[in-house]
């Protein structure tokens, strides 16, 4: 499992927790399913590999899944912003 960190985002009136979930430790040069330490809420997932942030490289594949479209490098780290599932 990743590190995984929170911070306090506001706005529209509700202050809502985005999480970061640092998941490089499963990064092994061959996986591209990365599980989340817990569920997300669909459509809230913001994926940064090795520092740069992707756009749409990546499926919620499940409820704490996210699947890359391509094979990461070994050790380049992965790292995931989401909002937890309420």
């Amino acid at each position: 499992m990743g590190f995984l960190y929170s911070t306090t985002a506001s706005g529209g009136g509700e202050e809502e927790e985005m999480k970061t979930a640092i998941l490089t430790s499963q990064n092994n040069g061959s996986n591209q399913i990365f599980t989340l330490p817990e569920n997300y809420s669909s459509g809230t997932t913001r994926l940064y590999y090795n520092g740069v942030r992707e756009d749409g490289t990546w499926t919620e594949s499940a409820a704490n899944q996210i699947t890359l479209s391509f094979v990461p490098t070994n050790l380049l780290s992965i790292v995931v912003d989401y909002y937890p599932a309420s």
